[in-house]
């Protein structure tokens, strides 16, 4: 779907916030699925002809059940309402490790209303800290700024403009392009839950392309 749907953004937001997902009414529910459906049938030729036949059945199929369980009965258009549950899985996940966040207030305040605890022990492994005086944070910053603008312009870029990008890469940028790669497949290799991203299939094709990962397959 996530194909269909870039083919025109501008269209695919309207829809989405003209049926307040993800809090659809149950009124919503047929006109908002018939429309999906339409969108399938106008950018078909962007999928496998099966893919298309198939994801359109899905989508007529939804028109008849009693509730879409994970788009209706939420607030509308709110997609994410804070950002708390990031922190928390991070602090879960690896709960061996100490954790320094940058400083956000709500955040913080909102862990703290409600002490964390692990086998009744309390969780003390992490701290918020002022950016200005950690130089980890200051690192990581950049680091997930060049691996936002990454997958942004894979999103974005069609895979035969990506294969041309690359093939025009001069020394430098090269060798940077090989740094990266190698310290994602090292990082994954150290810890395959150091890696936590959202993609399709086709933006994966396109980062393969690009960072050309020595066995062909992104971490």
């Amino acid at each position: 779907m996530a194909m269909v749907l870039r083919c025109d953004i501008g269209a695919a937001v309207h829809l989405f916030h003209a049926y307040g997902y993800p809090g659809l009414a149950p009124e919503g529910r047929r006109p908002f699925l018939e429309q999906l459906v339409e969108l399938v049938d106008y950018h078909k030729d962007v999928l496998p002809a099966e893919n298309a036949m198939i994801l359109r059945s899905v989508l007529r199929a939804g028109r008849s059940l009693k509730t879409l369980d994970f788009i209706e009965g939420y607030p509308s258009n709110l997609l994410i309402e804070e950002f708390s549950t990031f922190y928390l899985a991070r602090i879960a996940v690896f709960k061996h490790s100490s954790h320094v966040f940058d400083m956000e207030d709500n955040i913080r305040d909102l862990l703290l209303k409600s002490p964390l605890t692990s086998n009744g022990q309390p969780v003390t492994n992490f701290r918020f800290a002022d950016s200005m005086h950690e130089p980890g944070i200051q690192l990581s910053d950049v680091v997930v700024g060049v691996l936002g603008k990454m997958h942004s312009y894979f999103t974005h870029t069609e895979r035969d403009e990506v294969a041309e990008d690359r093939t025009a890469l001069n020394e430098v940028s090269l060798e940077n392009t090989v740094l990266l790669r190698d310290l994602i497949s090292r990082s994954h290799e150290a810890n395959i839950g150091f890696l936590n991203h959202v993609a399709n299939a086709h933006d994966l094709d396109k980062l393969n392309l690009f960072l050309r990962f020595l066995d062909g397959i992104y971490a």
